[in-house]
């Protein structure tokens, strides 16, 4: 019961911030780049409240590419288009994560994006390449060539991402150069790479003073409110004509128990 009942409080907490932020980027006064930021926060946090789940992460996609909608500049759509691809990946549609990994190499090159960099973005499509459904052999041994052509010894790690890759294509279809690949990407795994990309990544914190709330904060309130929800219902019912076994409105009640907002509801409607 005490797991069903955090999974409730997330729940809300995840939908009350879900609605409050897409009140906020409906609003007139806000800007573009809040509302870009809105957008990324409400797909990040679909993504960290169910990224196991399929109609979840497609939530996530469609805020992501709102996000990528209101960019101006090559970084704000590079970072956006990485969110939009990692997702796509994610999701396993390996088609569009390529086509949006191929943007992102666009984007990474328009701001001069170190060679090493450029090289990782090749990797990640080239793992999407080797899980699609439709790749075949022939093909992934010409891309896996060139790639490796192109990463330096110096960057084991990018080596054994892609045998890695390849080899769990084959491994998929029963070849038996599996073995041999893996292998392989093992050996280049337990190496150190030399050399540094001489850039560090820019990871700014998106939050909002939503992400300052404590959890308790927001469920307080959401309580808060259904109770007054219901009172207003109850309310509307019967106009507080209805009384207790010892002839008490809830107008007493209320009064007697220093209620003082819900005597102000009782008189506004009964005054009506």
């Amino acid at each position: 019961m005490a797991d069903d009942a955090e999974l409730l409080d997330a729940r809300v907490v995840f939908m009350y911030k879900f609605f409050h932020r897409l009140d906020r980027t409906r609003s007139p006064d806000c800007s573009r780049t809040e509302r870009r930021k809105m957008y990324e926060l409400i797909a990040d946090a679909f993504c960290s409240y169910g990224g196991d789940r399929k109609e979840v992460l497609e939530h996530a996609i469609k805020y992501y590419k709102l996000m990528f909608q209101h960019s101006v500049s090559d970084r704000e759509k590079c970072s956006a288009a990485i969110s939009v691809a990692q997702t796509l990946m994610d999701l396993e549609s390996f088609d569009d994560a390529i086509e949006w990994f191929e943007k992102v190499l666009e984007f990474e090159r328009a701001i001069g994006k170190s060679n090493i960099k450029l090289l990782h973005t090749q990797v990640l499509i080239f793992e999407a390449k080797c899980r699609r459904k439709f790749a075949t052999r022939t093909s992934l041994l010409s891309d896996f060539d060139v790639l490796n052509s192109k990463i330096p010894d110096e960057s084991p790690s990018l080596k054994a991402s892609i045998y890695r890759a390849i080899g769990q294509f084959f491994a998929s279809n029963g070849d038996q150069e599996a073995s041999v690949y893996l292998g392989r990407a093992k050996r280049l795994s337990s190496e150190t790479d030399a050399e540094e990309s001489g850039e560090e990544e820019e990871c700014e914190e998106t939050s909002d003073e939503l992400e300052a709330r404590p959890d308790k904060a927001i469920l307080r309130e959401c309580m808060e409110v259904a109770r007054l929800r219901n009172s207003d219902i109850e309310i509307e019912k019967d106009r507080d004509k209805e009384k207790n076994a010892h002839g008490e409105t809830r107008l007493h009640i209320a009064a007697r128990s220093n209620d003082t907002g819900m005597v102000d509801k009782l008189i506004a409607a009964v005054s009506h």
